[in-house]
């Protein structure tokens, strides 16, 4: 099932102890990964991801974050809004979650190529 189709049939709950669920049982010893933007945010998650690796926030301002996902359809928590009700839904979460994603071990503005936003992580590990 995609996020949307689990979020439909399930509920946001069922997902987020998905990810729990996922993450406790996680043995990555060599890689990236790219969570979603409510994942650090649930469920105690971000330390449980602080314990097992590095964790880097990747910070962006509202109106990139919107300009980023504003035509992407398979989004649940945009679904069926318009692209002011996106911005302010966004600026919602990013002021809730901004507690977790401040405590990543790496914290890094959004600004550059992905090429340099990447350098500047290595920079700091």
């Amino acid at each position: 099932m995609t996020i949307s189709e689990i979020f439909d049939v399930h509920g946001e709950s069922y997902f987020r102890n998905m990810e729990k669920v996922l993450i406790e049982n996680w043995n990555i010893v060599d890689g990236i990964v790219a969570t979603g933007g409510g994942l650090p945010c649930h469920n105690d998650l971000i330390d449980d991801l602080n314990e097992k690796g590095i964790t880097v926030y990747i910070e962006a301002t509202t109106d990139i974050i919107v300009q980023r996902i504003k035509s992407d359809v398979t989004r649940p928590l945009k679904k069926g809004k318009t692209e002011t009700e996106l911005f302010t839904t966004m600026e919602v979460l990013q002021r809730l979650r901004s507690q977790f994603y401040n405590q990543a071990d790496i914290s890094v503005k959004s600004i550059g190529t992905p090429e340099q936003i990447a350098n500047k992580i290595l920079a700091k590990i």
